[in-house]
């Protein structure tokens, strides 16, 4: 799979702070995403943009099953290599 840009985990801790409205500094290691207020229009929202930027085998099934941006982060670019 190629990725249209060095797209890289700054980057997705950016979107996904900037869909929670928090600075990327504000989520811990670990944190709980749907603790810290990611529903499920947010969530899709990152699918949609992540698919765009060439992460094909996201989706919202596997993000939901795991809300923490370590998990997240590990779906996003274990897979893409």
């Amino acid at each position: 799979m190629t990725v249209a840009h060095e797209y890289n985990k700054q980057d997705a801790r950016n979107d996904i702070a900037g869909v929670l409205g928090v600075s990327p500094d504000d989520l811990a290691e670990g944190v709980n995403l749907s603790d810290a207020g990611m529903d499920s229009l947010r969530t899709m929202a990152l699918v949609e943009k992540w698919r765009e930027a060439g992460f094909a085998h996201i989706d919202f099934v596997t993000l939901a099953a795991d809300p923490t941006i370590d998990s997240w982060l590990a779906a996003l670019f274990d897979q893409a290599a």
